[in-house]
């Protein structure tokens, strides 16, 4: 019990995680993170839409599920929390965040587990681009410039257009000839976004927010190299103004679980300005691990209850990442092996 009375929950002898979207970049990195301590006795279990997913193998246990579009998939999801006993629910890919925030009162409710996960509205103002734009400049942190595309004549160039809802690089282009707006345009679909092209050094800020909101670690790197909006190389630095810059982006969007904060300091101006919000793990989540702030673990802890200690909210700076190829060799039988979500509702 704290001085002020507040109980503090016992540290489990024992936690079953369930890990989404299993093969993607960010679950292994989430992954790896718990593997990497001895703190928490962790069980991983792991779902993806196919078992030849590397990183189910990473996984004690595995399954695979439905595709989030289908109607059967948040059931999957239900028969294997119940089946596995599962504490706490991971969601890791993009697409199914706004279910898993939607759905975790739920899970709680009727299976116990607890879903790492922001509110509805905050996964859905990070989504939309153009609305979490203008509320993030409503706390003081600098936007791109934002132009209309009925005035293609008044555009400036360079400028930047990409969709509204998006994620990732997809249907993003950058146009420096006045020429090529018009394809921008089109390539990003519906209401597309065009702002400035804001010419510096990018950067990802991983955070480790609480479920009050309050947040506890704010770790930039720098994004060195970027093939299809995923870091490549990058590398932790230390930097207050960024740093001060996330934070108010991620109060200005209401985050309460897990996010990063993307920004662009101005090689012309210094100023910080805002990219996006995702509230979700980042696919280079690896490199904010191996400096020292364990991201996955820290998320789990506080799904449990428990407060992280200061000492684990410490990062060092100038930690590189240089991603490369890991191959994950597994005999057919093993993939033969990985169970259909329908065949948990037999496991007890």
């Amino acid at each position: 019990m704290t001085a002020s009375g507040e109980t503090i929950p016992a540290t489990p002898t024992h936690t079953t995680v369930l890990v989404t979207a299993a093969g993607s970049a960010p679950a292994i990195a989430f992954i790896r993170g718990l593997r990497s301590q001895s703190e928490l006795s962790v069980s991983i279990v792991g779902v993806d839409t196919t078992a030849r997913s590397a990183g189910l193998f990473d996984c004690d246990r595995r399954y695979t599920v439905p595709r989030v579009e289908d109607r059967q998939f948040l059931s999957a999801i239900e028969a294997i929390c119940q089946a596995e006993s599962i504490d706490v629910l991971a969601p890791i890919g993009n697409f199914e965040l706004e279910l898993f925030a939607a759905a975790a009162p739920g899970l709680r409710v009727k299976f116990g587990v607890r879903v790492i996960s922001n509110t509805p509205e905050a996964v859905a103002l990070a989504r939309d681009k153009r609305t979490s734009a203008e509320v993030v400049a409503r706390h003081g942190v600098a936007v791109p410039a934002i132009h209309d595309q009925s005035d293609s004549a008044a555009v400036p160039v360079p400028v930047i257009v990409k969709p509204t809802i998006g994620a990732g690089s997809h249907g993003v282009s950058v146009v420096r000839d006045r020429a090529g707006l018009a394809a921008a345009v089109k390539h990003a679909g519906k209401d597309p976004l065009i702002q400035d092209f804001i010419d510096g050094q990018e950067y990802t800020v991983d955070l480790v927010v609480d479920p009050a909101g309050q947040i506890l670690a704010a770790a930039p790197r720098i994004r060195v190299e970027v093939r299809a909006g995923q870091s490549y190389k990058g590398v932790t630095v230390n930097d207050p103004e960024v740093e001060a810059a996330a934070r108010r982006c991620a109060r200005a969007v209401g985050l309460t679980g897990q996010g990063n904060v993307q920004l662009i300091k101005s090689a012309e101006n210094g100023r910080c300005y805002f990219v996006e919000v995702n509230p979700k793990f980042a696919a280079a989540m690896g490199l904010t691990i191996g400096a020292g702030l364990n991201v996955p673990l820290l998320y789990v802890k506080l799904a449990l209850g428990l407060r992280p200690r200061d000492d684990e909210l410490i990062r060092r700076e100038r930690v590189w990442l240089l991603r490369s190829w890991h191959d994950r060799v597994v005999a057919e039988e093993e993939i033969d092996a990985v169970a259909s979500w329908d065949r948990s509702r037999t496991v007890q």
